[in-house]
């Protein structure tokens, strides 16, 4: 087939006007205190509210890092009528220092992407043991 010179090519039976390659998008990777401090963490009232990414059926329990806005969380735990959810508490309990009833899954009970309250933690509490969690601390 030959090249068309007018700016479209022929896609089935139809024209489509030619669109040209873009460049590949430049990705910048942020880690260590940045991704932390850049953490969306909602507080109100003594509380904190922020996102949780599950991974249910780990080999070991506790906070894994921090990506995509989300505070990753490992569980051994199966998703299995809700005992990752259960073990999910237990361990955020744990990390932030309060008793489990502290803890409250807002929503997404049945996804990987929770929205997670605390009672009786502070933004910057919780920032600084996630620093401490994860060996970013100076």
């Amino acid at each position: 087939m030959k090249p068309r010179d007018d700016g479209v090519r022929p896609v089935g039976d139809g024209k489509v006007p030619f669109q040209p390659q873009r460049p590949p998008s430049v990705r910048v990777r942020i880690s260590g205190k940045d991704t932390v401090r850049l953490l969306p963490v909602k507080e109100e009232a003594g509380n904190v509210l922020f996102a949780v990414h599950a991974v249910p059926g780990a080999h070991h329990e506790g906070v894994v890092d921090v990506h995509g806005g989300a505070i990753r969380v490992a569980v051994r735990a199966v998703p299995e009528k809700g005992e990752a959810n259960s073990s999910l508490v237990e361990v955020l309990a744990r990390f932030a220092g309060v008793k489990r009833g502290a803890v409250e899954i807002v929503s997404g009970h049945a996804a990987r992407r929770k929205r997670v309250k605390i009672e009786g933690i502070t933004a910057e509490e919780l920032r600084r043991r996630l620093l401490a969690a994860l060996g970013s601390v100076d």
